[in-house]
């Protein structure tokens, strides 16, 4: 009888333990990626709110009179890359890993559109919060930020903020936050 008792007992203590040990990755997500040659990998993110706030730190020190405007995740490349608005009102592109080092030194530089130019036009005498702050303001549970843009709205600057899932990867929520507080004016959940 001991015996058979003693089975289930470890069978139980063994699955109690297995999800036990270190958990580095918890922040981690999860993504399959399709290669050009058509082959898929597993693919593990270290792309936490700390690697955003961290990437936005770096492309700032790297282009510091210019304004994050925009934000966005690159899990098959493990890298950020930052959008940013120079003082001579052009977009420069700030690749930054995952754990915030800035990887192209000549940062791609572009003139600006026409729905740019308007964003442009209403910054022009406008302070914008610190972009880290407004992400992790508007992070829900079990999210993890996938891009940031600012946009125009009917003459009004609008942070839209998308959110997948940290576990699945997978898109969970969009936000958008008024610019120059960052606080939530209207979400959506992913359908």
């Amino acid at each position: 009888m001991t015996k058979i008792a003693a089975l289930p007992v470890a069978a139980l203590l063994a699955l109690g333990l297995a999800g036990c040990g270190d958990d580095n990755n918890k922040d981690a997500t999860t993504s399959t990626v399709t290669a050009s040659d058509g082959t898929t990998k597993t693919v593990v993110s270290k792309a936490t709110l700390e690697s955003a706030k961290n990437a936005i730190t770096a492309a700032q020190k790297a282009h510091p009179n210019g304004k994050v405007i925009g934000l966005e995740r690159s899990d098959k490349d493990q890298r950020w890359e930052v959008t940013i608005l120079n003082p001579a009102n052009q977009l420069v592109e700030v690749d930054v890993d995952y754990t915030g080092k800035v990887t192209n030194a000549k940062a791609e530089v572009e003139a600006p559109d026409s729905d740019e130019q308007q964003i442009i036009r209403l910054l022009a005498d406008m302070e914008l919060p610190d972009l880290g702050d407004v992400i992790a303001d508007n992070t829900p549970k079990g999210g993890v930020i996938d891009s940031v843009e600012l946009e125009n709205r009917d003459d009004t600057l609008v942070w839209e903020l998308e959110y997948d899932n940290k576990d699945t990867n997978k898109d969970m929520l969009t936000v958008w936050a008024d610019a120059a507080s960052g606080a939530e004016l209207a979400s959506e959940a992913a359908k």
